[in-house]
């Protein structure tokens, strides 16, 4: 499987249009849901974001789905709607794992992101998101282990890790007994950066 973390910056005076577009328009959250697997707006960092998690089976069924679902008339008029809300779009393929739903909602998510030394090797990448996701997982629910390759180099180092962690409320989170961005010192993580996210209603990942 391939995950696909798709984030997007939103006008700010556009963001609250953005996210009622999805409860005015249910027909949409149907077309995305087989593959959608979270949906997040942030708390913190830059603001007026949101974010997508999409499986695949492999990028010839992501190309596939895309182009399909690009044809659905409701998708045609809400592409053309909500297109001139972007302030800016990224887009990251993720080998890795994601949890299922969890029986709880209303939780909070850490997204944390580390970037990874030049010239760590795939090996040692994967053993990194072992290691910290057991770790993390001593405080948290680590919902995602996201490990980001080289599209026309699938076997190439990681190039990012980033964990989505999740608390099921912000008295959890601040409770969480482990800071793990102070405990990381290893030489393999060249940068971390960390965010807080919330999930809107339709996110499968609660």
């Amino acid at each position: 499987m391939i995950y696909e973390l798709r984030s997007y910056v939103l006008a700010s005076e556009r963001f609250a249009e953005y996210i009622a577009t999805f409860s005015d328009r249910p027909a949409v959250v149907e077309v995305l849901r087989p593959y959608l697997r979270g949906f997040w707006a942030s708390e913190s960092g830059i603001l007026n974001r949101v974010m997508h998690l999409y499986e695949y089976r492999d990028r010839a069924e992501r190309a596939a789905v895309r182009s399909a679902r690009a044809q659905v008339p409701i998708m045609r008029s809400f592409y053309a709607d909500v297109l001139p809300m972007l302030r800016k779009q990224r887009s990251v393929i993720y080998e890795g794992k994601v949890g299922s739903a969890y029986p709880s909602r209303g939780g909070v998510y850490d997204r944390v992101a580390m970037a990874l030394a030049p010239g760590v090797s795939r090996e040692r990448s994967d053993r990194l998101a072992g290691e910290l996701g057991e770790s993390l997982s001593a405080a948290f629910q680590v919902a995602a282990t996201l490990e980001s390759r080289w599209l026309e180099q699938p076997r190439a180092p990681a190039q990012e890790l980033v964990f989505m962690l999740r608390s099921a409320s912000l008295e959890e989170r601040h409770r969480a007994a482990v800071d793990f961005c102070t405990h990381i010192s290893d030489s393999s993580v060249a940068a971390i950066e960390t965010d807080l996210w919330t999930p809107l209603g339709f996110s499968p990942l609660q």
